[in-house]
């Protein structure tokens, strides 16, 4: 039973939303489709950078494919480095790009 009125409810409607952000890249994840994920931390994002996203993006083989920016700081960056398995505190985001294809052939070409 909640100690204080509200409790439990407010308890179901943080699982809620935070059930709804899991299932966020369900649609980009279909079941039998080939994965390549890469990830790093970034301290900050340079204008050459940017560039560089966008130039080598026009050249990915596969439609399904997609970059993505994780924004981080804030509550995270209040904990220190060591009192987690997480120690990436410093960082502005994490950059990544999910490669995504259909044909086994395709492997070499969408995992470079």
């Amino acid at each position: 039973m909640a100690d204080r009125p509200g409790e439990l409810e407010g308890d179901a409607q943080w699982r809620s939303a935070g059930d709804r952000i899991q299932t966020l890249l369900d649609a980009a994840t279909v079941r039998g489709r080939r994965y390549y994920r890469k990830s790093s931390m970034m301290q900050g994002i340079s204008d050459e950078a940017i560039d560089t996203l966008v130039e080598r993006f026009a050249t990915i083989p596969s439609p399904f494919s997609f970059v993505f920016f994780q924004q981080l700081g804030n509550a995270a960056n209040r904990v220190d480095a060591r009192a987690t398995a997480f120690s990436h505190r410093g960082a502005l985001c994490e950059w990544g790009c999910l490669s995504s294809w259909l044909d086994p052939v395709a492997d070499d070409v969408n995992v470079r």
